[in-house]
Formats: structure tokens, C-alpha cells, sequence
């Protein structure tokens, strides 16, 4: 179950480094909660651990979670994940496990744009040219001229 949100982070991976690419802020991702239930008691309360596994500490890395009033027959009243919202970039890299590559990214994208500015459209279009070509980039850099096709 989780596994549904954590893809739905990933599928928002590449416009967040196009993001920053362009200099644009952090928007929030928001998640919403999925329509089917757990059918016991021994799924409901796996899935509610799981969640609550990855909510957001006083001090530390998450996501909030709103959760709302659900009936069952079999179930009784309960509550469920109604949705899931990463505040931060921060968050959103933690979740992700992606601290290192953003900052490998971010730094490898000042020295390209200290380096050659009017990269940036052409870096916004398919971001992960950033690191992918890192080696390319340094040596275009010392010869001058960019040898790269898109």
C-alpha cells in the first residue's frame, strides 16, 4: 500500500529537478489516499503502522496525514488516510532517499550555469542531462565548446 505513494513521489521526481533547474520553489506534493480499505482488522492496522511509520516527527522528516471517519460493518468506526501532504523539500527527499543525489545535482547544475547560463532550457527540458553527462561537462568545459547532442 505504501508502495502506491512512494511511486506517486517518484513520478513527481523529474519535475522537481526541473524545478530547480528553472528556480523555481518547492511546491508541496499532495497524495491522496487510497479508495480501498483494508477488509480486517490485522490489514487495517498493518496499513495505519505504515503510514504512521513515515509521518512527520516534531523535529524531523515525513508527511502529514489528514485522516478521516470510516464506517464498516465489519470493521466499526475507524479512521483512515484521507491524504498525504510533503511539506518540504526536505521531506520530500527523505521519503525519496534521495538527499545525496539532489545535493550532487544541485552542485553539478551551479557549475554548469556559472559556466554556460543559456544551458538552462536546454537542462530544464531533460534535467537528468545534469548529472548523467557530469563527465562530458567538465571536459567541455575545459575545451571550451560543448560537444553534446541532446
Amino acid at each position: 500500500m505504501i508502495e502506491v505513494y512512494r511511486k506517486q513521489l517518484e513520478h513527481c521526481y523529474k519535475s522537481y529537478l526541473k524545478d530547480i533547474v528553472l528556480g523555481r520553489p518547492f511546491d508541496p506534493v499532495i497524495l491522496r489516499g487510497q479508495k480501498n480499505k483494508p477488509a480486517n482488522t490485522v490489514d487495517l492496522y498493518k496499513a495505519v503502522s505504515m503510514f504512521q511509520q513515515y509521518e512527520k516527527p516534531e523535529n524531523g522528516y515525513g508527511w502529514k496525514i489528514e485522516w478521516e471517519d470510516w464506517s464498516s460493518k465489519k470493521l466499526g468506526r475507524q479512521k483512515w488516510v484521507s491524504r498525504v501532504t510533503v511539506a518540504t523539500e526536505e521531506d520530500y527527499l527523505f521519503l525519496l532517499k534521495k538527499e545525496k543525489e539532489a545535493d550532487a545535482f544541485k552542485a553539478q547544475l551551479k557549475f554548469l550555469l556559472d559556466w554556460q547560463p543559456s544551458l538552462q532550457s536546454f537542462l530544464a527540458e531533460k534535467p537528468e542531462r545534469v548529472l548523467r553527462y557530469q563527465e562530458v561537462w567538465k571536459d567541455a568545459q575545459k575545451s571550451g565548446g560543448l560537444s553534446i547532442a541532446s
